[in-house]
């Protein structure tokens, strides 16, 4: 793997990682509303 192709998965994860938190997040004020 080439030293760009490296950095451009490492800033995918990134974006995956804090899409992720994100969810979390959503998900949480989603069952903050409903209740």
């Amino acid at each position: 793997m080439s030293r760009r192709h490296q950095k451009v998965v490492i800033s995918l994860d990134e974006k995956i990682a804090e899409g992720e938190k994100m969810v979390e997040k959503l998900t949480a004020d989603k069952k903050a509303l409903q209740t």
